[in-house]
C-alpha cells in the first residue's frame, strides 16, 4: 500500500522524542526504553499497565496512550492509531499530549482516507490484473488447441488451417500482454510453431523428391536451397523479438540452437539428395555448392552464440559445428565428383573432334588424349602436356568453354608456343 503522509502525520512523528521536561518522563522511561529495542509487544504492555495503575498521573496516562498510538500508526494501523488518540482526547482533553493530539487529529483522519482510498484502488489493481493473467492463459490455450487439438474434442476443424489459427492466439498474448511470463511461453511456443513449419516443408519436399525422376532432381535440390533462406527467417524474427523483449533469458540459447541445427538439417539433406545423383548440370551444381556453404556458415555462427556456461546446450552446438562441418565436406566431394562425371560426359559427347582414351585414375582427376597430346583435368584445372612443356588453364575456363575442341585445340597451340618462346 502507498503510505501517504502530511505535515500533520509527519508533526505526529516527532513526537515520538518525549519530552524530558515533562514529570511523567521517570513513569514511562521503561516502555520507551523497550520500545527503543524492538520489544514492542513489552512496551505496549508496559504503557498499557501505567494506564490503569490509579496513582499515575493524567499526563503519565495521556503519554502512555500517545505512545500506544503512535506504535500503531508506525506499524500502519491507522485505524487502531485514531482510535487510541480519539481516546486520549476524550479521556485527556486538558493535558499537553490531548491538546496537540486534538489539534491534529483531523488532518491524520484525512491522511487515513487517503490511505484506505489508495489501498482500495490497488486492490482493483490486483483484480484487473488477475483478469488480465486470466484472459492472456484463455488465448494461449486456444492457441494450443490450434496447434496439437486433442482428440477428444469434437470440434470439426479440417477446413481451417491450424498454423494460422495458433500464431494468430500466440499473436493476441504477446501484443495484448507484452514482455509478461505468458508473453514469453507464448513467444517459445510461437518459436517452436515456427519450426514445425520447416519441418512439414521438409516432409513435403521430401514426397516430391520420391516422385521426380533422376534427371529432375538437381533443379529440386536448387529450389529446396533457394527456398530455405526465407522458410527459417520467422524463426530469426522470432528469436530476435524474443531478446529484445526478454534480455538475458536462457530460452534464447535454446532458440539459438534450434536455428543452428535448422541450417545443418538443410545441409545434411542436399548431401543426401546429391549422392543420389549421377550427374547434373555445371551451374546448378555451382549454386547448390555454395548455398550448402552458406548455410553451413550460418550453422557454425548461431552455434556459436551459445555461452560455454550454458551446459549441455553448449555441448550441443559444438556437436552440430562438428557435423555440419562433415556434411558441408561431403556435399563438396559429392558436387566435385558430379562436376568431373558431366565434363567427362561432355568431351565423351564430342568424340566426332576428340579422341579419348581414358586412362586409370583416382576420382580426383582424368585423364584423355587429343591430337596426340595428353591431358590432365582435376576439380581445379585442366592442363596438356607438350614436349615436356605444360599449359594449364583454370576448370571453369573449361566448363563455359561453348565449344571442347576448339578450347583444346587452343591449349595445344598455347603449349607449342610456349615452347618456342
Amino acid at each position: 500500500m502507498k503510505y501517504l503522509l502530511t505535515s500533520a502525520a509527519m508533526l505526529i512523528f516527532a513526537w515520538s522524542i518525549p519530552s524530558y521536561s515533562e514529570p511523567s518522563v521517570s513513569r514511562i522511561s521503561r516502555g520507551l526504553m523497550l520500545k527503543m529495542h524492538g520489544l514492542e509487544v513489552d512496551a505496549k504492555r508496559a504503557f498499557i499497565d501505567l494506564l490503569y495503575n490509579d496513582e499515575a498521573h493524567e499526563e503519565d496516562k495521556a503519554d502512555a496512550l500517545y505512545q500506544l498510538g503512535l506504535i500503531a500508526f508506525n506499524n500502519k494501523d491507522i485505524g487502531l492509531a485514531t482510535e487510541t488518540w480519539s481516546l486520549l482526547i476524550d479521556e485527556f482533553p486538558n493535558t499537553e499530549k490531548g491538546r496537540t493530539v486534538s489539534a491534529g487529529i483531523k488532518y491524520l483522519l484525512e491522511d487515513y482516507d487517503a490511505l484506505v482510498l489508495e489501498s482500495a484502488k490497488e486492490e482493483i489493481r490486483d483484480r484487473e490484473e488477475v483478469m488480465r493473467d486470466a484472459l492472456a492463459q484463455s488465448y494461449l490455450l486456444n492457441a494450443q488447441f490450434w496447434w496439437s487439438p486433442p482428440k477428444q474434442w469434437g470440434i470439426y476443424t479440417s477446413h481451417i488451417n491450424q498454423f494460422t489459427m495458433a500464431r494468430e492466439w500466440y499473436d493476441k498474448v504477446v501484443t495484448e500482454f507484452p514482455r509478461t511470463d505468458v508473453a514469453k511461453k507464448a513467444m517459445s511456443y510461437r518459436f517452436m510453431l515456427y519450426k514445425d513449419g520447416m519441418e512439414a516443408y521438409r516432409e513435403e519436399r521430401q514426397l516430391l523428391f520420391d516422385g521426380l525422376r533422376k534427371e529432375e532432381i538437381p533443379n529440386a535440390v536448387l529450389e529446396l536451397s533457394q527456398d530455405f533462406e526465407p522458410r527459417i527467417l520467422p524463426l530469426t524474427h522470432e528469436y530476435n523479438k524474443f531478446v529484445e523483449d526478454f534480455p538475458g533469458d536462457a530460452v534464447a540459447h535454446i532458440m539459438e540452437l534450434q536455428i543452428a541445427q535448422e541450417y545443418h538439417i538443410g545441409v545434411k539433406l542436399i548431401a543426401t539428395w546429391l549422392g543420389e545423383l549421377e550427374g547434373m548440370n555445371l551451374g546448378i551444381a555451382r549454386q547448390i555448392v555454395q548455398r550448402a556453404d552458406n548455410m553451413a556458415d550460418e550453422s557454425v555462427r548461431w552455434c556459436s552464440l551459445v555461452p560455454q556456461s550454458h551446459g549441455i546446450v553448449h555441448q550441443a552446438a559444438q556437436a552440430t559445428i562438428t557435423d555440419v562441418r562433415v556434411f558441408q565436406a561431403l556435399v563438396q566431394d559429392l558436387s566435385n565428383n558430379h562436376l568431373m562425371k558431366t565434363r567427362i560426359s561432355r568431351l565423351r559427347k564430342t568424340s566426332n573432334i576428340v579422341h579419348t582414351k581414358e586412362v586409370p585414375s583416382d576420382v580426383e582427376k582424368y585423364q584423355f588424349q587429343f591430337d596426340e597430346s595428353w591431358f590432365r583435368m582435376t576439380h581445379s584445372d585442366i592442363s596438356v602436356r607438350v614436349d615436356g612443356k605444360i599449359r594449364s588453364i583454370p576448370i571453369e575456363q573449361f566448363d563455359q568453354a561453348e565449344g571442347v575442341g576448339k578450347l583444346l585445340k587452343s591449349m595445344i597451340r598455347e603449349a607449342k608456343k610456349q615452347e618456342k618462346d
